[in-house]
């Protein structure tokens, strides 16, 4: 809190204002004086009160106006100032006094604060509770509507180190001697009347170990923290009202408390663990205001703002790499493509950046098919000042294709432009050439043109080259792409986030660049991003100078909280306005009219489980808990099938997706050109997954694995209960068939990895993994069935296929020959055979195809038209509150 002149602060306890008087002794005459002054007084306004003598009537003093407005974040990290300005207004007068309680026990007043700053040292969440005093000895608050909330939020230790994996352990030691736990503290209600018991709830709080590396075989695969629960040695609360401190049970970490006066309150916990054996602590805070007898506090949490409570973070936010959910809901926000979805739909596109969606009828579509061009939008800003123009459009494209990162959605642009010519850069011509199924003549001039001819090494020189020539600039206002082939989903893809337009000068600025990109931006969209803290939030702010319509929502807030019971009690106390909450909770919620729920729209999501055929069996075996697993387990498909047999579908529809979803029986989902009814879905038949196992080999044994048994290391993203479900269902399923005549041991080990450090980069990005199976969900990038096929499938350019290390050529062929098709009947009957074949020979255990799950906070406005099956999460645009 900075220093001000005419200003005392004082600390907890924060009680409600009091208007103390003192009168000094005055003698017996005076005070007769004043008595008769008084009668006096009293006589003449009697007078004038019954008419007797003339004159105007006294006017009644005016009440002050109050309120508060935070005019920095709302959401901070520790040690951060937050500026606050007060709304008093006195329309007859003026006002005399300021105060402000902080709610973290800090408290200021003075004549002249109407602005105030503040530095929140723990990490919690306030309110701020402020009054004022005019002229006329007139006193009101804000306490009717404390509805500004200031959320501090704190990095995960864990969290913060893990981008090194392969930090100097000596480093590391150093470090986690000093790693404090991380701790939170959530109630049920921080605004309650006199006598009310409020739950507190510490739960999620963990502290940080020791540190192990990953492959402990040979110290070669980097390192992990060791945290939990577990290493918690004391929970200790004080609520804030002088009554005494509480030791809390460290395994349960809940306490509650009745306050019973009337005040302001800073309840603070201290969580103590044992790093390496030292005790090291954190503090955390929160604010629980006890009303005054006979007032009501109510109406909109922090109405110009969004907080979203979610699970995981993104992996990066540069849209040319960035190929998941939780990036894609940042990347639509604050950058956009030249075309976009028509509200709701997820087949009808209109223009964003660009005057109007190319047809062969405007004359922006050839007669083949083959080259689009777009009428740019003038006047559109980037977050940076700049002006959009043609050159930052092919940019934005050509970097797609010359940063060709292999885990991004490259493939699907440059499967159509260049004939996949990223995935021959080392090879030659001739090898591009004879996988060509276009043959462009563009490309192949200019390849066969190169010293060598067809022999030619493809290079990174190459691709720069061909990816200037296939998206071309015509003039400041006008752009073509050129395509090697034409192609029924190439609208589609122009609104996938990859395609974003993004700021030259800025990714060319000096000190930028690539890498820069991962956590900054320089979009068009109508949010711009204000920072990025990894590993607790993600702050966005309205851009002032949007070329549309202005969101209503001024801020939003993406905090990651992946304890689900952390995320209901923020959505509860108003700390969130929407969480991520799998729908097995949703009866805490229905027929609350505190919360809107959106349920039951189609969505294209499909929810399955990833066979690894190629295992890095020894990190499996040696770290997490494997026994007997070899690198080509599930090359068996008999396995497959054995495992894929194991899963109680019907089980998982009705108790962990609550029948709000159904089970595919395919990579083509349902609401999809080439989807096949007729294709049966998988059975859960425990007999059936035991002659399976039967026909299994174990080399290390000579038998089956059936006789052998086995532990299988099973992995999810950490917070999410349905994949972990999922897991845990095979586990059973495992063990109960151990139970059958002359079964070995058979069982499960399973794990959750953090999203976007652990998770991403480890299990689904690399081809020789420690995960031999793993759940995962897919997103539409775009409405064609072909961006289910190959990602799916296709063992060169598919994302799933390509780093498990399915491989089977006839499929190949198949997904590749149905991507290039154009009469559309032969076309959706190919992707119709292709389910049939897949089921031959699967690569993954369908879960699930859900439809959408929601909850809001009830004064989210909005919530009916923010739902796009082809969206990544919420686009924030459409709300308010």
């Amino acid at each position: 809190m900075e220093a001000s002149e005419d200003k005392s602060t004082e600390t907890a306890p924060e009680t409600l204002p009091t208007e103390l008087k003192e009168a000094k002794p005055k003698s017996t005459m005076m005070l007769a004086v004043i008595v008769a002054v008084i009668v006096v007084i009293a006589a003449i306004a009697a007078a004038f009160g019954l008419g007797l003598l003339g004159g105007k009537k006294e006017a009644k003093n005016a009440i002050p106006t109050v309120g508060v407005e935070v005019t920095s974040d709302v959401t901070v990290s520790i040690g951060a100032t937050v500026s606050m300005k007060s709304l008093a207004n006195d329309t007859d007068g003026e006002i005399v006094e300021y105060k402000w309680w902080f709610g973290d026990g800090a408290y200021a007043n003075g004549s002249t604060l109407d602005t105030v700053t503040h530095v929140y040292s723990y990490g919690g969440v306030y309110l701020v509770w402020h009054s004022v005093t005019d002229n006329d000895n007139a006193t009101v608050s804000n306490e009717g509507e404390l509805t500004t909330k200031i959320t501090v939020v704190y990095y995960q230790p864990s969290e913060v180190l893990s981008d090194d994996l392969t930090a100097d352990p000596v480093v590391l030691a150093e470090v986690n001697n000093n790693t404090a736990p991380f701790a939170f503290m959530i109630s049920d209600a921080d605004i309650v009347s006199p006598n009310t018991t409020v739950n507190f709830n510490m739960s999620t709080s963990f502290g940080v170990g020791d540190w192990q590396w990953v492959n402990g075989v040979d110290n070669t695969s980097g390192q992990m923290w060791l945290s939990g629960p577990e290493y918690i040695t004391s929970v200790v609360i004080d609520f804030g009202d002088l009554s005494a401190a509480v030791n809390v049970n460290t395994t349960t970490m809940v306490t509650s408390h009745m306050y019973t006066t009337p005040g302001h309150y800073a309840a603070s916990v201290v969580i103590t663990a044992n790093n390496s054996g030292t005790n090291v602590s954190t503090t955390v805070k929160r604010t629980i205001h006890v009303l005054t007898p006979g007032t009501t506090s109510g109406g909109v949490k922090n109405k110009d703002t969004f907080i979203e409570a979610t699970i995981g973070q993104p992996l990066t936010l540069d849209p040319a790499i960035d190929y998941e959910s939780a990036g894609g809901n940042v990347i639509q926000n604050v950058y956009e493509t030249l075309i976009w979805y028509n509200g709701t739909s997820a087949s009808e596109l209109v223009p964003m950046l660009v005057t109007a969606i190319p047809t062969a009828a405007n004359g922006l579509i050839s007669d083949d098919g083959m080259n689009y061009s777009f009428n740019l939008k003038a006047g559109v800003k980037f977050h940076d000042g700049q002006t959009m123009d043609a050159d930052d459009v092919v940019y934005s494209f050509r970097r797609v294709l010359t940063i060709h990162d292999p885990t991004s959605p490259a493939w699907m642009i440059d499967a159509i432009v260049t004939d996949n010519l990223i995935n021959h850069i080392g090879l030659t011509v001739a090898d591009w050439e004879a996988n060509s199924t276009a043959m462009p003549a563009h490309i192949v001039a200019y390849l066969e043109a190169q010293t060598g001819g067809v022999n030619h090494v493809i290079t990174e020189a190459d691709m720069v080259a061909v990816a200037n020539m296939v998206f071309e600039k015509n003039d400041a206002d006008t752009v073509t792409v050129h395509l090697t082939h034409a192609y029924s989903g190439f609208l589609s893809i122009m609104a996938y986030t990859m395609m974003s337009v993004v700021s030259k000068d800025f990714v060319e600025a000096a000190g930028h660049g690539n890498a820069y990109m991962r956590n900054h931006e320089a979009g068009t969209g109508p949010y711009k991003l204000v920072s990025w803290d990894y590993g607790s939030k993600i702050h966005l702010t309205r851009f002032a100078d949007y070329w549309g319509a202005a969101p209503a929502i001024k801020d939003v807030y993406i905090l990651k909280a992946e304890d689900v019971n952390t995320r209901m009690l923020m959505l509860q106390a108003g700390d969130a306005d929407n969480i991520y909450l799998p729908i097995r909770f949703q009866d805490q919620f229905v027929g609350d009219t505190d919360y809107t729920i959106s349920k039951g729209k189609a969505s294209l999501n499909l929810a399955f489980m990833v066979f690894n055929f190629d295992i890095d069996a020894a990190v499996a075996n040696s770290v997490y808990g494997g026994v007997d697993i070899t690198n080509d387990f599930f090359k068996d498909i008999h396995m497959r099938k054995a495992f894929i047999a194991m899963m109680n579908y019907s089980l998982f529809i009705s108790n962990v997706q609550r029948n709000n979803a159904y089970t595919p029986n395919g990579p083509i989902p349902k609401g999809m050109a080439g989807y096949n009814a007729s294709t049966p879905v998988a059975v859960y038949d425990l007999d059936v997954a035991a002659a399976e196992l039967k026909l299994t080999y174990n080399p290390n044994t000579g038998t089956s694995y059936y006789t052998s048994g086995f532990t299988i290391p099973m992995f999810f993203n950490s917070g999410n209960t349905a994949r972990q479900t999922a897991c845990t269902m095979i586990k059973s399923a495992l063990e109960e068939i151990s139970l059958m005549p002359l079964a070995g041991d058979m069982t499960a080990t399973v794990q959750g990895l953090d999203w976007s450090s652990a998770y991403l980069p480890d299990v689904l990005y690399k081809k020789h993994t420690f995960a031999p199976i793993y759940v995962i969900g897919w997103l539409p990038d775009y409405y064609d069935p072909d961006d289910y096929a190959t990602p799916f499938l296709d063992s060169v350019s598919g994302t799933y296929a390509k780093y498990s290390g399915y491989n089977n050529t006839t499929i190949d062929a198949q997904v590749r020959a149905a991507a290039v098709e154009l009469d559309t009947a032969t076309r959706t009957k190919m992707y119709e055979d292709l389910n049939t074949m897949v089921a031959d020979d699967p690569p993954f255990i369908w879960l699930s195809q859900q439809n959408n799950f929601n909850i809001f906070r009830s004064w989210v406005k909005g919530v009916d038209n923010y739902y796009n099956p082809m969206y990544s999460d919420l686009y924030f645009p459409v709300f308010s509150k």
